[in-house]
């Protein structure tokens, strides 16, 4: 029901009615199998070769196609929207005085040596300062916690954090894609190819990962269609 005022019904009030069909769905309709296999560990050789599925509304047909097709499914009018943000080698590695590791993904930067960071197997670490796995001469101590694994940390010296972890820091890949805690030969090829080839803005913790596949010579193509 909503208000006309230009309605001839008592008041400007038109009455509506519709026939709405509901259907109950539980968070476990939604579960499905992945298999293992299916989960790509590393890039295709060439960014533009991954798979491309292509769904088609007016006819709800199905196809499989390469990323490197976009061209030619793309039509006049169509808008693409470009995230250009730069992804920072955002996870590192602290050890305890005990030996043990705690990882860490870096979100912002407070102010020199504060950070903000989810910390993952800290447990309940006291008071005793922290280093760097790698260098450990760079001293870490927790100023406080937060909810979800959400600490403030205080760093010596207060290197700026964009130019310690373009040295010690690692890409921040998601949890499926499986990576060794130190020193994974793959390490340099992420740090190429978990970026976009138009990323300029740095700061991101996180990749547009559907902006992955593009590739210089693609988006020439897009430009000239």
């Amino acid at each position: 029901m909503f208000h006309d005022p230009g309605s001839s019904m008592g008041r400007g009030i038109v009455a509506c009615s519709a026939r709405v069909t509901m259907t109950r769905v539980r968070t476990d309709d939604l579960d499905f199998t992945l298999p293992p296999d299916l989960i790509a560990q590393s890039p295709c050789p060439e960014r533009s070769a991954a798979r491309l599925l292509h769904y088609r509304r007016d006819s709800r047909g199905i196809s499989h196609r390469s990323f490197a097709d976009l061209p030619v499914l793309l039509r006049p009018g169509d808008l693409l929207v470009f995230n250009d943000s730069r992804v920072l080698p955002a996870r590192f590695t602290l050890r305890k005085s005990s030996g043990g590791l705690i990882e860490g993904l870096f979100l912002r930067e407070e102010s020199p040596g504060r950070w903000i960071s989810l910390l993952k197997g800290v447990g309940r670490h006291g008071s005793d300062p922290l280093h760097f796995a790698e260098e450990s001469s760079i001293t870490v101590r927790i100023i406080h916690r937060g909810g979800g694994g959400e600490c403030g940390l205080e760093l010596s010296p207060p290197i700026p954090a964009a130019v310690l972890l373009a040295r010690l820091g690692r890409m921040p890949l998601p949890p499926y894609i499986r990576r060794r805690k130190r020193h994974d030969p793959l390490d340099d090829m992420d740090r190429e190819r978990y970026q976009t080839v138009y990323a300029r803005e740095e700061g991101s913790v996180a990749a547009p990962t559907a902006g992955l596949h593009f590739t210089p010579d693609l988006l020439a193509k897009l430009a000239a269609a």
